[in-house]
């Protein structure tokens, strides 16, 4: 900066150079976040196979972001339908599609796992992504993804396995608390994962295959957003999960952990898939 003179960045004060300081922040652990789950996602649109001139169907798509991506694989010729329960969602994903220019390759519809829109046979592949431990009838779920697609097509599941959950921390009770509250309080099956292979021998699915994706954690900052710590921390207090001295106990003790290059967060994704029997048309 040249003596004399005020910047820009000056001119517009502390306040507003805070604000950008946190919108960069949180740009980047937005990215980091998206990076952490990519490599099992990315395996899901391989086994589902993703590939020009497919008919794919991704069951729980909420606002479409992986539809999207699917949509850039099956080309002009192919087509993703993504289906979800919340309407607001689905807007929100026929929105992006049309801001993408992926409008003609993607259909979004109003619908529940169990209760799937389509005739039989109607794709080449289906996936099924964070929805099972949702789910307070799962076999009908894997029913209808079986039933909708086509002999020799491919049913794929991922879920977390949120027994999993590793924090390094001195009270490993403790840890193992947390986890069980920030998932099991809010979800049908936190332990989906390690159901998701029985679940498509039931259904009768061949080829059977799973396998486990590590998501690893080493900074705080990820941390938080990826639990939305800000936001479940008071429901822990509510919920008498723990008090606010053990709370601040546990984030400092984070925060040291983080400063010496130790935080430690782990979580596996299950990721399964089998092939519809039958003669391929």
């Amino acid at each position: 900066m040249v003596p004399g003179r005020v910047s820009a960045g000056d001119a517009r004060g502390g306040g507003a150079r805070d604000d950008d300081a946190r919108r960069d922040a949180a740009a980047d652990v937005g990215a980091r976040a998206a990076a952490l789950i990519e490599p099992y996602k990315r395996r899901t649109w391989e086994l589902v196979g993703a590939g020009p001139g497919r008919r794919l169907l991704d069951v729980g798509c909420g606002g479409g972001a992986d539809t999207l991506q699917l949509a850039q694989h099956v080309g002009v010729e192919g087509l993703v339908a993504g289906v979800d329960p919340d309407r607001a969602a689905l807007d929100a994903a026929r929105r992006r599609a049309v801001a993408a220019g992926l409008a003609t390759r993607t259909l979004h519809a109003t619908a529940d796992a169990a209760y799937l829109p389509f005739v039989d046979d109607a794709f080449d592949g289906a996936r099924c992504d964070r929805v099972v431990q949702h789910l307070t009838d799962a076999p009908a779920a894997v029913a209808e993804l079986r039933r909708t697609t086509r002999p020799g097509g491919r049913v794929v599941l991922a879920e977390s396995d949120h027994g999993s959950f590793s924090l390094h921390v001195r009270d490993r009770a403790a840890a193992a608390r947390l986890g069980e509250h920030l998932f099991a309080r809010h979800l049908v099956d936190a332990w989906a994962g390690r159901r998701l292979r029985g679940l498509l021998l039931a259904g009768g699915l061949h080829d059977v295959a799973a396998e486990a994706h590590p998501l690893v954690i080493t900074d705080v900052a990820l941390f938080r957003a990826v639990v939305d710590w800000d936001g479940n921390r008071g429901r822990l207090l509510d919920d008498g999960v723990a008090g606010e001295g053990e709370l601040r106990a546990l984030e400092d003790e984070l925060a040291e952990l983080d400063a010496a290059g130790a935080f430690w967060c782990s979580l596996l994704v299950v990721v399964a898939s089998g092939v519809v029997p039958g003669t391929a048309p």
